[in-house]
């Protein structure tokens, strides 16, 4: 059975005598793939250390890498956002039913819950300006 690279005939150079020598194709590809030990015809051995997809691999990990950085950081974002966001809705609320005279203690209602937190609670609170809207005025 013909194989095209079984033929093809490469050129190779020792790395240490400079001796020019032909290895096949497959076997240029082999070597190169798994990084095998490889002999030029005067006896020293050589290897390819890094091929052209080990480099491309490595800056894909490394993308993949970034890509993974930079997606965990927006997802603390998010998560930060949506706390932060939590927590405002609940001050607001919390806020919003104080200002209808509901105890932030006790859940209960007053007319004068200044003087309510005050005496019930020893929280001392200033009374809220003038025109400002509490239940039962």
């Amino acid at each position: 059975m013909y194989h095209p690279r079984l033929d093809e005939i490469v050129r190779e150079t020792c790395v240490n005598c400079g001796v020019v020598f032909g290895v096949t194709k497959f076997l240029q590809d082999m070597e190169i793939r798994d990084k095998a030990c490889f002999y030029c015809p005067n006896g020293h051995g050589q290897s390819y250390t890094t091929n052209e997809a080990d480099r491309l691999r490595k800056q894909l990990d490394a993308a993949h890498a970034e890509l993974e950085k930079v997606n965990r950081a927006k997802q603390i974002a998010q998560d930060t956002a949506r706390m932060e966001a939590e927590q405002r809705h609940k001050a607001e609320a919390k806020l919003d039913r104080i200002s209808k005279g509901v105890c932030p203690k006790c859940k209960r209602s007053f007319v004068d819950i200044a003087r309510h937190m005050q005496s019930k609670h020893g929280v001392k609170c200033s009374k809220p300006p003038k025109g400002s809207k509490v239940r039962g005025e």
